[in-house]
């Protein structure tokens, strides 16, 4: 059994791949406005569709076998809740508009005992179900105080779920439907990831639904006294996508020949330089030859190089901040604890096009962060 475990996640890590290059190659191909162009528009989105499906099943393959070989360790401590919604809140704003959808998160000032990594977690899952399976209306995130505990909900007004089903949508494998409302297919494992992650620091977790009207998940932890507060802000629009990124400089690093040949076609779209290595040496000279903007690179390289203590160094080289993005599929609460702690975004593969424009995008170029605009200046 412990074998079967390690192969299925190593399966499913190395099956991302391709899937990944797949979905950058469909990002960068142009459709006119013909109807060989509208076909080939339909095909594209089918594709993807598809792509979604496999990358979702994959994933949470990858997430139930590394829990279930207990390399996960829960580490609670006492922690604002205002600032975790926050963050969960802007994170989901952008693809909450692209759906239709009003979102909404009520303040807190509540303070809870739990395992940052694996709440937000159970919440992004939370979250995620409600945007996808929600088509008309919106979401609140928010939570209330309930003795020694704190229950924190994501309400939503979809289609909701008859009596009999609550007891099983934990389960793995189950839906709430057939394909949510983009036309993916779920696989079915994001609840009961987070039911796993949940067992794993005693918290509690659970549903209510009302067909028609909509469902309430939920999860509880302990309350904390609270040590310090902070202001609540305004979530984060959306950033504009047709904001320009011609001539921006992308070092682009992966030890996948197929992922490097997708993003250079995706950036190349996008009017974006691509430089492109391999490993940590071909990266450091074509930084030490070449301007470079910005950087997005895979965690695990050649040689059990690592993808962010190669980050780590780039920045320590340029004259000005480096804006930088992990694309990865590897999964975990040690992965996101190592990017937030260096400001490094976040892209799990198979990338959405999207996503990566959205970094990009959002990483103010224009106002020279670059090492690019440190070298002109």
């Amino acid at each position: 059994n412990a074998s079967k475990t390690r192969f299925l996640a190593a399966a499913s890590h190395d099956l991302l791949q391709p899937l990944n290059a797949a979905r950058l190659f469909l990002g960068s191909i142009e459709t006119e406005d013909s109807e060989a162009g509208e076909r080939t528009a339909d095909l594209v989105a089918k594709t993807e569709r598809a792509i979604l499906s496999s990358d979702d099943l994959l994933r949470g393959l990858l997430d139930i076998t590394r829990l279930d070989q207990r390399e996960a360790v829960a580490k609670p401590r006492e922690l604002p809740l205002g600032p975790v919604l926050e963050d969960l809140a802007d994170e989901a704003a952008p693809m909450a508009a692209k759906a239709g959808l009003r979102q909404r998160l009520a303040p807190t000032s509540l303070w809870v005992n739990a395992d940052p990594d694996f709440l937000q977690s159970i919440l992004r899952n939370f979250l995620s179900n409600a945007r996808r399976y929600t088509r008309e209306g919106g979401v609140l995130i928010g939570a209330r105080r309930r003795g020694t505990q704190v229950r924190i909900e994501v309400w939503d007004s979809g289609p909701g779920m008859p009596e009999d089903k609550l007891a099983l949508i934990f389960d793995e494998f189950q839906r709430f439907e057939e394909r949510d409302n983009m036309g993916v297919r779920g696989a079915g494992l994001g609840l009961s990831i987070a039911r796993r992650l949940a067992t794993l620091m005693d918290a509690d977790i659970g549903v209510r639904s009302v067909p028609g009207r909509g469902s309430v998940f939920h999860v509880t932890v302990p309350a904390a006294a609270p040590t310090r507060s902070r202001a609540m802000r305004p979530a984060r629009e959306a950033v504009a996508a047709e904001k320009p990124l011609d001539g921006v400089s992308v070092l682009c690093i992966d030890d996948e020949a197929s992922i490097l040949e997708g993003m250079e076609a995706l950036l190349r779209r996008w009017g974006c330089r691509a430089l492109t290595a391999v490993d940590w040496e071909e990266a450091m000279a074509r930084f030490e030859a070449e301007p470079v903007d910005a950087v997005i690179a895979d965690l695990q390289l050649k040689e059990d190089q690592d993808g962010l203590d190669l980050i780590a160094e780039l920045r320590r080289r340029s004259p000005g901040f480096l804006p930088a993005a992990l694309l990865t599929a590897r999964t975990g609460p040690h992965v996101d604890y190592r990017c937030a702690r260096m400001c490094v975004d976040l892209l799990r593969k198979p990338a959405d096009p999207e996503a990566i424009r959205q970094f990009l995008v959002g990483m103010a170029l224009p106002q020279g962060r670059g090492r690019a605009a440190g070298r002109t200046a």
